[in-house]
């Protein structure tokens, strides 16, 4: 015969969810894998942010160098100010989807918003790279995202703050 263990202060403090519902429901696990998702997905968006910036600075410091062969001047500013845009277009995504894995990995309510926010972004990703024919991965797990996030099992599970 096994006793329950009894609940400490920070299993049932204002704010947290309870680790009996975490353990009850289901949907706990799926919640925490789109979590997974999302942090592996801001990492991989800060990467090419990085990359963007650089291929954009290389082309505008390239245009730059050859402009005593003729190219304009205006070319290499306007490369500079691409990698300025699609870098800062890249992180704020980055920066979206870590901050919703953070959220959604502590079971916040402000994670579930976030993460829909995360899962519209994947989708519109995905039918980006499905029509690039580059593969339908964002696609699929934008699906997953917003199938598991807007079950009512799930609601259960996030704490208000």
């Amino acid at each position: 015969m096994t006793t329950q263990p009894t609940p400490t202060s920070w299993q049932t403090t204002p704010g947290t969810t309870p680790l009996a519902t975490q353990q009850t429901n289901r949907m706990a696990g799926h919640v925490k894998a789109i979590a997974v998702i999302n942090l592996v997905y801001a990492g991989l968006t800060f990467l090419s942010a990085l990359g963007v910036v650089f291929a954009f600075g290389i082309g505008a410091t390239a245009v730059d160098a050859s402009e005593q062969y003729g190219a304009p001047g205006w070319v290499a500013n306007m490369l500079g100010a691409m990698a300025f845009i699609f870098g800062a277009i890249f992180v704020a995504v980055a920066v979206l989807y870590f901050m919703a894995g953070l959220r959604l990995m502590s079971f916040r309510r402000s994670g579930k918003t976030l993460g829909i926010f995360s899962a519209v972004m994947q989708l519109i990703v995905g039918l980006f790279t499905v029509m690039g024919g580059i593969g339908i991965i964002p696609l699929g797990t934008g699906i997953y995202s917003m199938v598991i996030l807007m079950r009512n099992d799930t609601d259960q599970l996030f704490a208000n703050p």
